[in-house]
């Protein structure tokens, strides 16, 4: 039998904090250095909470960022947000929270190249990002587990109070597709995966003919997924901001025979997208200042590595859809107050003893 990990009907309360600390200092004109600290599960990537829960125990910290930042052009206008940027850092590329949670902190080395196509400020620019990211090494195996995305984009401004920003994206997720063992070994035991949320199509590695209770779940996929993200932005007034965010991904690695033939019993997708409105003050850095937004998104099963995604939605993970509702109030100058509420039901959930579609799962969070 399965255990109800996920499925209840029992209300789940906890307070919980997080605390982050961050220094960013300016060595030169082109060199910038930063740290940053923060609580929570250093096995955890999208999240910095600490429960309190723990009878007083004392909350666990780690190093969150630590990079150097190259700007070879900071002195030319056209190419001044050209940069290189080493070691541990927030994410280099145009994003939502669709398939990168914003407390993911990229490691490994990112360049953007971008160029303003003109003499004044409110020229059109277009950039260009690529990166390498480890994920997880391996001794004495050649299929380290890797990162490799690029992004092109353009940014305009075709009007006065309008702006409007573009860009496709190519993730590559070398060697995370689980791998059988031979029969009776643990030799491909390594490509599982150190840790997953939910969602993504998963196989067990091991062929013991019988051994029932010996299991290491691995990825049914391969993962190379394709983004196209775009915001555009306008002035209601002078103090009033209107946007609208899009992002869609398609996985273009997914094969449903792969799945077929590591007995995978189905699986909601390739695809995935996302859609939000919000209107506010620019910043939430005054009194009575305030902003609102309203979202949809779908993620199917495969559409991404469920490691990554937003943390709080259906409590992470892939095969969901659902509705992301925020709001912020400012109660004093630079204090202010957030309230989210994110509803999020499975897609496609398949009992794994049966093979049949099974009820789905609903998860409202606030």
């Amino acid at each position: 039998d399965l255990l109800p990990l996920r499925a209840t009907t029992k209300d789940r309360q906890r307070a919980r904090v997080r605390a982050r600390f961050g220094v960013d200092a300016k060595v030169s004109d082109k060199v910038e250095a930063g740290l940053r600290f923060v609580t929570g599960n250093p096995s955890d990537p999208v999240s910095t909470n600490e429960s309190l829960t723990g009878n007083f125990d004392k909350f666990m910290v780690g190093l969150d960022r630590a990079y150097i930042r190259v700007r070879p052009f900071a002195k030319d206008g056209r190419f001044a947000g050209s940069n290189l940027i080493l070691g541990k850092f927030d994410n280099p590329f145009f994003s939502t929270e669709l398939m990168f949670d914003r407390d993911l902190q990229f490691e490994g080395a990112a360049a953007t190249l971008e160029a303003r196509l003109g003499g004044d400020e409110g020229a059109p620019s277009v950039f260009l990002t690529g990166g390498a990211f480890p994920l997880q090494e391996r001794d004495f195996t050649g299929d380290d587990k890797f990162l490799f995305a690029g992004q092109i984009g353009v940014k305009t401004a075709p009007v006065d109070g309008l702006r409007f920003k573009a860009a496709a994206a190519l993730y590559e997720f070398a060697n995370v597709q689980g791998q059988y063992n031979t029969q009776g070994l643990r030799d491909n035991d390594f490509t599982a995966p150190d840790r997953v949320q939910f969602g993504n199509s998963v196989f067990n590695l091991r062929q013991d003919g019988g051994v029932v209770n010996t299991v290491k779940f691995g990825l049914a996929s391969k993962f190379r997924v394709g983004a196209a993200t775009a915001r555009a932005e306008f002035d209601i007034n002078p103090t009033l901001v209107g946007a609208l965010d899009f992002e869609v991904l398609k996985n273009f690695a997914f094969d449903r025979d792969e799945l077929d033939d590591r007995l995978v019993p189905a699986s909601s997708g390739d695809m995935a997208w996302n859609a939000q409105l919000s209107i506010g003050h620019r910043e939430i850095a005054e009194a009575n200042a305030w902003s609102l937004s309203a979202g949809y998104r779908r993620l199917e099963a495969d559409s991404t590595l469920d490691l990554f995604t937003d943390s709080d939605f259906g409590l992470g993970g892939t095969d969901q859809k659902g509705f992301v509702v925020r709001g912020s109030w400012g109660l004093a100058k630079n204090f202010w107050l957030t309230g989210s509420w994110l509803s999020a039901r499975t897609i496609d959930l398949v009992d794994p003893a049966t093979g049949t579609a099974a009820p789905p799962i609903d998860t409202d969070v606030f």
